[in-house]
C-alpha cells in the first residue's frame, strides 16, 4: 500500500480527509482501494478547471465546492459597491477574541461537507493573522457589543490586496459593511492599490453573495469532489404505494407543506389519492423519485422535460432531522450529476421561490448561478441553471 499513500495527502485544518493526487490510472479501481485504505475518511479531489474529472464522477464522487479566483479592478468594485450602501459608524478594527471566535465559528458553518479540526483560538489566530490589514480590515457591532459583520483584508502586492473571510448577520449589517468597504478601497486607491483579488467559495454563502455580480461563473479556478460515506448511503427509487404513510407524516409539518406548495392538513386517504395520483402520471416528461438516506426514505424529486434543451430538477427533504444538515445539497449535487451523466447535451435548471432562500443557496452550492430563463416569467420565481 506504499504507492497508495503516496497518493493523497493531509492538512491539519481538516483532518478527516484524504486530498488525492489526480493519477491516470483506472479510476474506478483506484477509488475502490482508497476507500478500503482510508474506510472513514472523506475522499476529496481538487481539480483545475480545464482537468478532465468524468471518471471521478462515474466512481461515485459529487461536486461539492467551487472556488472562483479573480482579479479584479478596485474602481469597478466601488462602483458596485455604491448600489448596496447602507450608512453607518465605523466602529473600528479590533483583532480581539470576540473576532477569532466568531470568525471561527462562521469558517466552520461553511465548511459542513468537510469539517474543520477543533483548534484553538491560539491556532486560529495563527492561521489567519499573517498579512493581516489591520487598517483596512472592517468589523461591525451592535449596540450590545455583537458582531453583526466583519471582513478581513490581506497584503498581496504593493498594487493588490486580499479579501479573506467575511461575514454579514443581514441585509442591514451587508448594507453597512459594503458602506465601510466602500470607504476603505477608495482610500486604497489614493496609495496606489489598483487591483482587488478574489478566491470566493460557493460554499462560502457571505462572500459568494456579497461578491457574486463580479464573478466570471462560467470558469472556476477549481472545482471539488468528495466521496464518503453519506453519499454512499444516498440511494434512489421509484415510487409505490408502500410510502404513502411517510409521505402522510411529511404533509402534518406545515413549514414543509408550505415550502413545497403542497395544500395543508390534507387528510390520510387525501394523501393516498394524491399520491396515487403522481405514480399514474409519470410520464416520458415528468419523472418521480424517492430518495432514500441509510434505506430510510425521506423525500422526492422530480425530473421535467420542458423541451428538447432543457430538464428541470427539484427535490424536497420530507424528514426535517434530515434539513439543514448540508445532506440536501450532497443530494442535489448527486441528482445533478446523474442528470448531467444521463442527458449530457442538455441545460439542467433549478426553479424556486424567490424568499426560499435555503433551496438557493443548496443549488448555488451544486454549482448552479441565478438565471431567467424561466423563472422571469413566474412571479417570484428564480432559475437558476447549472454551469458544466
Amino acid at each position: 500500500m506504499s504507492g497508495l499513500k503516496q497518493s493523497v495527502y493531509f492538512n491539519d485544518v481538516h483532518p478527516d480527509a484524504a486530498y488525492i493526487k489526480k493519477l491516470d490510472t483506472n479510476v474506478q479501481e483506484y477509488v475502490k482501494q482508497l476507500r478500503n485504505e482510508y474506510p472513514h475518511h472523506h475522499l476529496i479531489l481538487r481539480a483545475m478547471s480545464n482537468e478532465d474529472i468524468k471518471d471521478y464522477i462515474r466512481a461515485g464522487f459529487i461536486e461539492f465546492r467551487r472556488t472562483y479566483e479573480q482579479d479584479v479592478d478596485i474602481s469597478d468594485v466601488i462602483d458596485y459597491l455604491s448600489t448596496h450602501i447602507k450608512e453607518g459608524p465605523d466602529s473600528g478594527f479590533k483583532f480581539d477574541e470576540s473576532l477569532l471566535t466568531k470568525s471561527y465559528n462562521i469558517y466552520k458553518e461553511t465548511h459542513m461537507a468537510n469539517p474543520m479540526a477543533d483548534m484553538s483560538l491560539e491556532d486560529w489566530k495563527a492561521l489567519i493573522s499573517p498579512d493581516l490589514d489591520h487598517e483596512h480590515s472592517i468589523v461591525i457591532y451592535d449596540d450590545l457589543g455583537n458582531i453583526t459583520a466583519f471582513l478581513l483584508m490581506y497584503d498581496a502586492t504593493e498594487q493588490s490586496k486580499d479579501i479573506g473571510y467575511v461575514y454579514f448577520s443581514d441585509v442591514a449589517a451587508q448594507g453597512r459593511l459594503c458602506s465601510l468597504l466602500n470607504i476603505k478601497l477608495t482610500h486604497l486607491t489614493k496609495l496606489g492599490v489598483t487591483e482587488l483579488s478574489l478566491e470566493v467559495d460557493n460554499t462560502d454563502r457571505y462572500a459568494y453573495e456579497l461578491f457574486e455580480s463580479l464573478l466570471i461563473h462560467d470558469e472556476p479556478y477549481m472545482r471539488t469532489l468528495i466521496l464518503n460515506k453519506k453519499i454512499e448511503d444516498i440511494t434512489f427509487g421509484s415510487l409505490d404505494i408502500s410510502q404513502i404513510e411517510p409521505v402522510y407524516k411529511w404533509s402534518q409539518n406545515r413549514a414543509f407543506c408550505i415550502a413545497n406548495d403542497w395544500s395543508q392538513n390534507m387528510t390520510f386517504e387525501e394523501i393516498s389519492s394524491w399520491w396515487l395520483g403522481v405514480i399514474e402520471q409519470q410520464s416520458e416528461v415528468f419523472k418521480r423519485y424517492s430518495i432514500y438516506y441509510d434505506n430510510k426514505m425521506i423525500g422526492y424529486y422530480d425530473i421535467v422535460h420542458h423541451d428538447d434543451d432543457t430538464v428541470e430538477i427539484g427535490i424536497a427533504i420530507g424528514e426535517s432531522d434530515f434539513r439543514n444538515i448540508g445532506l440536501g445539497s450532497m443530494i442535489f449535487s448527486k441528482i445533478t450529476k446523474d442528470t448531467v451523466l444521463e442527458y449530457p447535451h442538455k441545460n439542467i435548471i433549478g426553479i424556486t421561490h424567490d424568499p426560499n432562500i435555503a433551496s438557493q443557496r443548496m443549488m448555488i452550492k451544486s454549482g448552479y448561478i441565478k438565471s431567467f430563463v424561466l423563472g422571469e416569467k413566474m412571479q417570484e420565481d428564480l432559475t437558476f441553471i447549472y454551469i458544466k
